[in-house]
């Protein structure tokens, strides 16, 4: 039976609830409206593709409080005209529930996402017989994702592939992660850290040193329930290097020469950071949304020379940012996370780097030269 998938080309016919006598003055296009006509709802209105077998549950009401002892439940083909009756739910007090596959809503297990039945619900048992049209549709229960979509090749920056599964009613039995490198490669399972993986949701840690430069990583998420299965859909983690290549510069800042833009690589009137002789150091000049960050760590010389945007922004969300560095010493490298606001009116978010090159004490007057790169999207 072909269905209609796209619920634009049944909308005209979605009208809550269709009298089958005419005895009413409101008539429209032959259709006839009952006051006190029963409305008649389905749920739950999604299955997933491991629901074998969903228990749905019908609720009739009426505006009279009258019961409805029936509901005849009839699928929907290529028109309103086309129906197939494919069951009969009995009521207690309004309400009911019956057991439909999605065979019998001729849904498609390869359309997840797509496919929607359309099913009558007509009701017996009361005056005015009234038919209520709903629609239900089938996902896929698998949602599977990365949190960065590129990871740095050779190094132990972690990324993380997540997946979570839901179902209407199905029980799933167990999951399976699997990895391939490029898109001809041959996926191999993943062992879970212990045991087995989680059978609602988990996630998958690794790391860009466990792979090379400018592979693909490819990741699928199983999820079984029975003799079902259900794939989410592929996960992609791009292996590269990412570089702080967009606006470079430097300077030497003391009491005379104070203030730096780093947006303009100048000296100039509209600074973004000032120099500060009472603590040796810079801070975030007035109105600059600007934060920095030392970093502590043993390669933070390498990080500024290869400016490494993904290690220094791991460094950064390591520390606490501030708006002023005191002491300020030859060698020492700073992550600043600046925003500005664009010629459009937007905010603009951008990542740098600052090293400090040398100090100097000069007839009891300190200065200090830098040296700075900041991301292309700070250019605006």
């Amino acid at each position: 039976m072909k269905k209609i998938n796209h619920i634009k080309r049944y909308l005209a016919f979605t009208i809550p609830v269709i009298a089958m006598i005419s005895c009413s003055d409101d008539d429209v296009n032959g259709v006839t409206f009952q006051e006190n006509a029963a409305a008649v709802s389905i749920a739950p209105s999604r299955i997933s593709t491991l629901d074998q077998n969903t228990e749905f549950t019908v609720t009739a009401t009426s505006a009279n409080e009258a019961s409805v002892e029936s509901v005849v439940i009839s699928l929907q083909g290529e028109n309103v005209s086309n129906l197939t009756e494919i069951g009969t739910v009995s009521l207690v007090g309004n309400e009911g529930t019956i057991s439909l596959s999605s065979a019998t809503l001729d849904l498609s297990l390869e359309e997840a996402n797509k496919d929607q039945a359309v099913v009558h619900l007509t009701t017996s048992g009361i005056a005015p017989s009234s038919t209520s049209i709903k629609t239900i549709s089938i996902y896929n229960p698998v949602d599977a994702s990365a949190t960065s979509s590129v990871i740095e090749a050779e190094t132990t920056i972690n990324d993380t592939l997540k997946y979570e599964i839901t179902t209407s009613s199905a029980e799933v039995d167990r999951v399976i992660i699997e990895q391939k490198v490029f898109f001809d490669g041959t996926y191999t399972e993943i062992p879970a850290p212990t045991g087995d993986w989680h059978t609602s949701k988990s996630e998958y840690i690794f790391q860009g040193e466990d792979f090379t430069l400018n592979d693909t990583i490819y990741f699928k998420v199983t999820a079984f329930s029975g003799a079902l299965s259900a794939v989410g859909d592929e996960v992609k983690v791009f292996v590269d290097t990412q570089r702080i290549d967009g606006i470079s510069g430097g300077a030497t800042l003391n009491t005379t020469t104070s203030n730096y833009n780093l947006l303009e690589s100048s000296l100039i009137a509209d600074p973004e950071i000032t120099f500060d002789n009472t603590i040796f150091g810079f801070k975030a000049a007035a109105s600059t949304q600007i934060t920095f960050v030392k970093i502590t760590s043993s390669d933070a010389t390498e990080i500024f020379d290869e400016k490494d945007l993904l290690r220094a922004e791991a460094a950064y969300d390591l520390g606490t940012p501030v708006n002023e560095i005191s002491n300020v010493q030859p060698n020492d490298v700073y992550v600043y996370k600046i925003q500005r606001t664009n010629e459009d009116g937007e905010q603009v978010n951008s990542t740098g780097l600052i090293k400090i090159d040398v100090v100097s004490v000069i007839n009891n007057t300190n200065s200090f030269e830098f040296s700075y790169a900041e991301e292309e999207d700070a250019v605006q």
